[in-house]
């Protein structure tokens, strides 16, 4: 093919909608999406100027399909008879090949070269193979008689010499027990002869963890064995040994020969193999049926011989020349083990069309049409055909991206550009795609110039440049829409250029959104808007001055309907702007305003306190929202009274479980005062009140309170009838329960890796716990020294009145009973 020159047309409006987007808008997308167009559009150039270099190798068949071929139209095999028929028959499929090609020519006829018929003669041989495969049987024998031995060996008998009833007699004979060795039993399975098997509760070391009777868990004999770590075997019932499934115990088995017979058939074809291949009964497997093999091919004759087919028979429908030639390719010799039962030949007559055809000068390319339906090659089989189908392909993706994504690139742009412009311009776009795709293929398959459709390219592009233009927003149109109080449209306009933190946009979005801060009636809206206004403009203090009306207005009237955490919702609305202006000015005029309003709210959440603590907190955040006489005499009030609540009491004739009430209350009411109020002597006064409190509630011993007090002294809300228990990450407190008393305290580790209490890591959680079961700071205690050269396992101390034991392992301590505990 002649290289093809580069149409000018559509080039040429391209260039002149990317100078158009390059000297009206000054935007990067528009940029980016101009070089795109002009790289797909140089490609597109590159692929027309390419052409199919003609081959220096003479005329080439071409190459053998991969996939089967197959048939395109119905042909009458009697046109096989008459050369013209059969030359008019050959170009009705040529002509159906080259139009399902990606790249069809105008007259596929007019390219073919020459037309050839040519004929196959064959033999197909079906052979039927027997194969015979010896296996020894075993059985079991019912006595123990002696061992035999086989009159003949597997490996020197000819399976075919023997029937199956006399090849088991002449192999029969008794063997050995080959699992038990003749001995008729075989080791136990499960206990491999051993008799016993280790116990699974205690994995053999007679120890498992179990409940004590003081509802504990501790390491204790192993119950399951016995404390033995083993466990008699119950499958072989402690023998060791169990029955040989094999010989069920006489130690003989049977053993003979028998033979296992299999078929196969094979069919196999010759002469011209390369051609036989498309054809599915020309391949080894079942036989075909006549009818398959005569849609393809003209059956000549056919023999059948039980048996080994011999060179006589074949003979009568085979010519010598052609027996002499491929006589031998037709046998069959069988296998090891394998005999010929049946041979069946049957000669074939396959006819065979030629066709060569060539673009222009090129070398011409030959194809082949077989068998009687003439089955054509696949479409692939010209690579030259298949690169131009490429060329196009790739082509036609191009202009299908070049359609979509430009609209898409503005449809992702915002909801602007949802609208029918942008609609029109896909149109356009995707008239140019199809208009391009058409231009190209009318080129490439050299049907024409395509001068219609080059001019019909350029016309879309132009106008989807002109449409681009109308779609772009303008800072103009934004302002015209803003004068007119259509808001929303100007926004929609300014989001749409892209760029809201440009310097030549500030000033309009600036004018929008105090224009929407003014006109708003909603706190939430208009305090967004607020903050995008500069502080310390006049802007930013209308802004300001107006979110304080509404503001105001709420807060009075939640005010006014005594529901005050109502009006701090409005006040925590408000409070962005505040705290922004207030971080960069302190001569705002609306901050007085709002602190103002700050303070009302605190003297109504005053009046609605029911402790002491909450009205002084909330006197005192009146107090610096806004300071007056009133709101400072109101606090020192507050204050006094406060102060007075946290001197420390003194203990009346009262219960123990009444006087740790109150103990409670007081340190309650002592931590609410907090830190940070700025009161250094009201927080003074708490913390030396609530210290207080805390050691009077540590001297109430746990080890004979009442059944509420040791609840509360634990931090525990339910627990057993019998005992109370608190745990720690190291240790565990068990409150023995008698008459609705602690009776005594039972001190133990947590689990195994826990067990030693005074050990380094758990001193300090040992010592707060016996501590709190006497009710007074208590060391633990030391180690007792070693009597006659043995170990101390048992100390015991008196503390007050209660008695306290220790049990020792060596140094370590491993429990505490005080008072009546048991473990």
């Amino acid at each position: 093919m002649s290289r093809r020159s580069v149409p000018s047309g559509p080039v040429l409006g391209a260039i002149i909608i990317l100078g158009l987007f390059l000297r009206l808008f000054n935007r990067h997308w528009l940029v980016f999406v101009g070089c795109g167009v002009m790289v797909l559009l140089g490609w597109l150039a590159w692929t027309l100027t390419r052409k199919i270099r003609p081959s220096q190798n003479g005329p080439r068949t071409a190459p053998a399909p991969v996939t089967p071929p197959r048939a395109l139209l119905t042909i009458d095999p009697t046109v096989f008879d008459d050369p013209e028929r059969t030359r008019s028959a050959a170009l009705q499929v040529f002509t159906t090949w080259m139009q399902q090609q990606p790249i069809a020519p105008m007259a596929p006829a007019a390219l073919v070269r020459a037309v050839e018929l040519r004929t196959h003669y064959l033999g197909r041989l079906v052979t039927t193979l027997s194969e015979r495969r010896l296996e020894w049987k075993h059985a079991r024998h019912d006595h123990r008689v002696p061992v035999s031995v086989s009159r003949i060996q597997a490996n020197t008998v000819d399976p075919w010499a023997y029937s199956k009833s006399d090849l088991r007699d002449a192999s029969f004979h008794i063997t050995e027990c080959v699992p038990c060795a003749e001995r008729g039993n075989v080791p136990c399975p499960s206990c491999r002869g051993n008799k016993t098997l280790t116990c699974a509760t205690c994995s053999g070391t007679r120890k498992a963890y179990g409940i004590a009777s003081n509802g504990s868990r501790r390491l204790m004999k192993c119950k399951q064995c016995g404390a033995t770590g083993l466990l008699q075997c119950s499958t072989c019932s402690a023998t060791g040994t169990i029955s040989c499934s094999t010989c069920r115990g006489t130690g003989r088995a049977e053993r003979w020969l028998e033979f296992v017979e299999t078929s196969r058939t094979l069919a196999h074809a010759e002469f011209n193999p390369e051609a036989l291949r498309m054809f599915p009964w020309a391949s080894d497997g079942p036989r075909a049926s006549p009818a398959a093999i005569e849609e393809d091919a003209r059956v000549l004759g056919e023999l059948t011989s039980r048996g080994p087919l011999s060179r006589e028979r074949a003979a009568e429908l085979l010519p010598d020349a052609w027996l002499q030639e491929h006589g031998s390719r037709l046998q069959c010799p069988p296998g090891p083990g394998e005999r010929i039962e049946s041979q069946s030949l049957r000669v074939l007559s396959l006819p065979s069309v030629q066709l060569s055809y060539a673009f222009a000068n090129e070398p011409p390319t030959t194809l082949h049409f077989e068998g009687r339906r003439m089955l054509a090659p696949p479409t692939s089989a010209d690579p030259r055909l298949e690169a131009l189908a490429n060329n196009l392909s790739l082509a036609r993706r191009t202009l299908i991206v070049l359609a979509v994504g430009v609209p898409f690139a503005y449809l992702v742009r915002g909801f602007y550009f949802w609208n029918a412009q942008v609609l029109a311009l896909g149109l356009c776009l995707a008239g140019a795609a199809f208009c391009g795709e058409r231009f190209l293929k009318q080129r490439m398959t050299g049907q024409g110039p395509g001068r219609e459709w080059a001019a019909l390219t350029g016309a879309a592009l132009l106008l989807t440049g002109l449409l681009v233009i109308g779609a772009e927003p303008t800072v103009r149109s934004a302002e015209s829409n803003l004068a007119k109080g259509q808001f929303d449209e100007a926004r929609e306009e300014l989001l749409a250029l892209g760029e809201p933190d440009a310097q030549e946009y500030a000033s309009t979005w600036t004018a929008l959104h105090l224009a929407l801060a003014l006109q708003g009636s909603d706190i939430d809206g208009v305090v967004q808007e607020a903050l995008r206004l500069h502080v310390g403009t006049s802007g930013r203090d209308s802004a300001e001055q107006h979110l304080h009306d509404l503001a105001r207005k709420a807060v009075l009237g939640h005010l006014a309907a005594k529901d005050p955490r109502a009006a701090r919702t409005v006040l925590d609305k408000t409070s962005p702007v505040v705290k922004q202006t207030a971080s960069l000015t302190t001569k705002a005029p609306s901050l007085p305003l709002f602190a103002e309003l700050e303070a009302r709210v605190h003297e109504a959440d005053h009046d609605t306190c029911q402790t002491d603590t909450c009205r002084w907190a909330s006197a005192l955040a009146a107090q610096r929202a806004a300071s007056t006489t009133g709101r400072e005499q109101r606090l020192e009030a507050a204050r006094a009274k406060l102060m007075a609540h946290l001197t420390v009491p003194e203990r009346a004739k009262e219960s123990t479980p009444e006087w740790l009430r109150r103990l409670d209350s007081f340190i309650a009411l002592a931590r609410s005062v907090g830190h940070g109020s700025g009161d250094a002597d009201l927080e003074a006064q708490a913390r030396t009140a609530a210290m207080w409190a805390e050691a009077e509630r540590r001297k109430i011993p746990l080890v004979g309170a009442e059944r509420a007090v040791a609840l509360n002294l634990l931090g525990v809300t339910q627990a057993a009838a019998q005992t109370v228990m608190k745990t720690t990450p190291s240790a565990s407190l068990y409150c023995a329960m008698k008459e609705n008393h602690c009776a005594g305290v039972y001190l133990v580790g947590n689990d195994k890796s826990h067990r030693v209490l005074n050990a380094q890591a758990h001193i300090s959680d040992t010592t707060e716990l016996l501590s709190l079961a006497l009710g007074r700071p208590t060391p633990l205690p030391t180690a007792p020294r070693r009597i006659q050269g043995r170990s101390v396992t048992v100390s015991s101390w008196t503390a007050g009145a209660v008695t306290v034991v220790a049990r020792w392992q060596n140094t370590e301590l491993i429990e505490l009973r005080i008072g009546e505990a048991k473990p």
